[in-house]
C-alpha cells in the first residue's frame, strides 16, 4: 500500500462512521486504514468490524489496556506497511480528496512531510484554519509549533508524512503534549516540506474536554518542548 491512514479509537460509537466512511470514499484507492481502539466500553468496535468485514483493506487492533493517543498511534505504525502516513481521530472526518491532494504534492515536491488547511468543527460553527507556513524555514516552523500558533497546528492529523521519518520518532507516553512532541521531531528529522492551500481535514473540538484539560495542557507542552530540545536540537 501507498498510504497507511492510522485511525485511533475511544469511545467514539457516535462519530465513527462518519469517520470511516469519509476514509472509505477517498478518491485515492491505493491505501489501508490500521484501526486502534483503545479500550472502547461502548458499540465503537462493532462498528468498526462491521466495515472490516466488507473492505478488507481495514485492519483492527485493540489495545489490552488504555494506552492513550500516543502509543495507539506507535502501535498503529508498526502494524503499517505504507509509504505514507496520515493519522485521523474517530471524532474526525475527511475531504474526500485528502489522500489524493497531499499524495501528489508529495510526489511533485518530494516532500517529507505535507502539511493542509483544516475546519475546526464546533456543533454551531465551521470555522477554516489556513496554515501559515514558511516551507523554507525550519526553525520558524519549529517557533510557531511551540508558540501554539493556531495557523501552524502541531497535531499529526492534517500532514501526510513520508514512513522513514516516522520511523526515527520517539512516542511519548505522556497523554498531554504529544503531538506536540512527536511533530517537533517530524519537522527535525525531516528535510522538504509542502503545503497544500486547501482544508482537507475536519477536526472535532469537544468544548468540555478541551477546557477542562487547558491548563494541564500547558504544563505538559512546555515540558515536552525542553525535552524536545534537549534531546535532537
Amino acid at each position: 500500500m501507498i498510504i497507511s491512514v492510522i485511525l485511533n479509537t475511544f469511545n467514539n460509537s457516535n462519530t465513527i462512521l462518519r469517520c470511516l466512511n469519509s476514509v472509505i470514499n477517498q478518491t485515492f484507492k491505493s491505501f489501508e486504514c490500521v484501526v486502534v481502539d483503545d479500550c472502547s466500553t461502548d458499540d465503537t468496535v462493532k462498528k468498526v468490524v462491521q466495515v472490516i468485514e466488507k473492505d478488507s483493506r481495514f485492519s483492527l487492533f485493540k489495545n489490552n489496556k488504555n494506552w492513550g493517543c500516543s502509543l495507539s498511534r506507535k502501535a498503529g505504525f508498526h502494524r503499517s506497511t505504507g509509504d505514507y502516513l496520515l493519522f485521523i481521530d474517530g471524532d474526525d472526518w475527511l475531504e474526500n480528496d485528502c489522500l489524493t491532494r497531499l499524495f501528489n504534492k508529495a510526489k511533485t515536491e518530494s516532500a517529507d512531510i505535507v502539511f493542509c488547511d483544516y475546519y475546526e468543527e464546533r456543533e454551531e460553527e465551521a470555522k477554516l484554519m489556513p496554515q501559515n507556513i514558511d516551507l523554507k524555514n525550519k526553525n520558524q516552523i519549529v517557533a510557531a509549533m511551540a508558540s501554539y500558533d493556531p495557523y501552524l497546528v502541531s497535531s499529526l492529523w492534517n500532514k501526510l508524512i513520508r514512513r522513514d521519518v516516522i520511523a526515527k520518532v520517539d512516542f511519548p507516553q505522556e497523554r498531554y503534549g504529544e503531538d506536540m512532541y512527536i511533530s517537533l521531531q517530524l519537522v527535525y528529522y525531516s528535510y522538504k516540506y509542502a503545503y497544500v492551500n486547501y482544508p482537507l481535514y475536519h477536526y472535532w473540538v469537544d468544548n468540555i474536554v478541551s477546557l477542562s484539560n487547558n491548563k494541564r495542557k500547558d504544563q505538559m507542552l512546555r515540558l515536552a518542548m525542553y525535552d524536545i530540545c534537549q534531546k535532537i536540537l
